[in-house]
Order: C-alpha cells, then structure tokens, then sequence
C-alpha cells in the first residue's frame, strides 16, 4: 500500500528489466527481501527480461543472473513472467529472436513451468 493525500492506495508491483538488477539484489540482502515480501504479499511480480544486457556471457553477471532468477522461479513460480524486450532497442546489433529464450530455458526446467511463465501467470497478470 502506497499512501496518497492522505489515504492508502493498493499497488500491484512489477520489478522490470531482471539483469543487471537481479546481479544487485542477489548481493544486497535488503532488496533481495524486498522483492520477496513483494512477491509473498500477492501484490509483487517478476518480469524475466534483459538477459541479453548483462554483459560477457559465462562472467560474473551472467552468474548472478542466473542464480538470481533460478532462486526467484523456485520460490515463486507463479509471480515470474517473460519478455523479450523486442526489438530490444538499445543494441546496436539485435540479438538472434530465439536466444530471448535463454534465461527461461535456464530457470525453467519442466514444460508445465514454462508455460506457467510463459502464459498462466501473464494472464493473471496482464488480464488477457
């Protein structure tokens, strides 16, 4: 709940662009619950995005966003959804369309939690 003019408005939070904020919030004990009251409250949501943004693969980044997100799927799995950021216009050269896959073929390891990521819970979310 968010107070304005003096009464308590309910909000639904979305934390956006997991990348380089996942790499943040796996080290900073404060955020990383945070997100996780969020998401236990009902009101929280994870959108799994941006893999593509967090520099050399296999480096420090790139582990701390799969972890990250991997830690986040595991304890909610129904307030995590996916974007491809298309057409992803802060790169110079666009990524191949399938690797938007990646991060969701890393931390999704059963067909039935893909397609809870992938259509169940944005349908909840969005409201299709």
């Amino acid at each position: 709940m968010i107070a304005a003019g003096g009464r308590a408005i309910r909000v639904r939070a979305l934390v956006h662009q997991i990348r380089d904020p996942l790499v943040y919030i796996a080290h900073h004990r404060v955020a990383f619950e945070l997100v996780c009251d969020l998401c236990n409250s009902g009101r929280g949501w994870v959108k799994l995005s941006g893999e593509y943004l967090r520099g050399v693969p296999g480096g420090q980044a790139d582990k701390g966003f799969r972890d990250t997100a991997l830690q986040l799927v595991e304890m909610f799995p129904e307030r995590i959804v996916w974007g491809s950021d298309w057409p992803q216009a802060t790169e110079a050269v666009r990524p191949p369309a399938i690797s938007m896959l990646n991060p969701l073929e890393a931390v999704a390891k059963t067909q039935s939690l893909k397609r809870q990521i992938l259509w169940d819970n944005a349908v909840k979310f969005y409201g299709f």
